[in-house]
């Protein structure tokens, strides 16, 4: 089942805020394809096939309903990482 809706990213994004107050970093990490290969070379069915990969329009948009601007992590600790 894949569950990137926005439903759930915006209930996610609520859960966090709501019940986890020390969480300091929150990143999207979209799902890629770089390992089918090992899949195959393996024999091993690879479950998500046919699956693509989210578009850049779509990750900003899972960003923004789960309001990762608002957990700064690290970022405060040390200056200058903004800029990388």
């Amino acid at each position: 089942v894949i569950t990137d809706h926005d439903e759930y990213f915006k209930q996610l994004g609520e859960y966090v805020k709501e019940n986890l107050h020390n969480v300091e970093k929150f990143e999207v990490l979209p799902y890629h394809t770089m390992g089918v290969h090992k899949y195959q070379e393996m024999g091993i069915r690879y479950r998500l096939e046919g699956v693509e990969p989210p578009t850049p329009e779509r990750v900003k948009n899972a960003e923004k309903l789960l309001e990762v601007d608002r957990y700064q992590g690290y970022k405060d600790w040390y200056p200058g990482i903004n800029t990388l």
